[in-house]
């Protein structure tokens, strides 16, 4: 699904393989005007080539000092024709990393596993269209 909010500024940052799979690599970054109360964080966004699942994304965030996060996905299911995953939640060793370069240090094994994201009991009810 797009991001079609006007404060969301989308580019695509090149190709990546990870895992032997092929990647875009997608950038969003929001504009002050519109982009909320976090607008200064930044994502990127590995979307499968083939699949065009995001299997991996990353993040900054400039709350409580800041950092940088990076999350695999796995145990993907779908529920209901809706696709879920759990997440390995990374970080750098280090503030300063390039956002659209962290994947290069999780392939490299230089990234630290903080916690798992899982979501458990996943259920989806249709709504009816009456």
């Amino acid at each position: 699904y797009g991001l079609k909010a006007p404060a969301a500024q989308k580019q695509l940052l090149g190709d990546a393989i990870i895992h032997g799979e092929p990647y875009f690599e997608i950038g969003v970054s929001f504009l002050q005007e519109g982009g909320g109360t976090d607008f200064e964080d930044e994502f990127v966004y590995w979307i499968h080539k083939e699949n065009f699942t995001v299997d991996y994304l990353a993040y900054n965030y400039q709350v409580e000092g800041g950092g940088i996060r990076f999350r695999e996905a796995y145990n993907i299911r779908e529920v209901e024709g809706i696709r879920f995953a759990d997440y390995n939640n990374y970080k750098p060793a280090r503030l300063g990393v390039p956002l659209n370069d962290v994947d290069q240090y999780f392939k490299e094994g230089n990234l630290t596993l903080l916690s798992k994201i899982e979501t458990e009991n996943v259920e989806v009810s249709l709504l009816s269209e009456d």
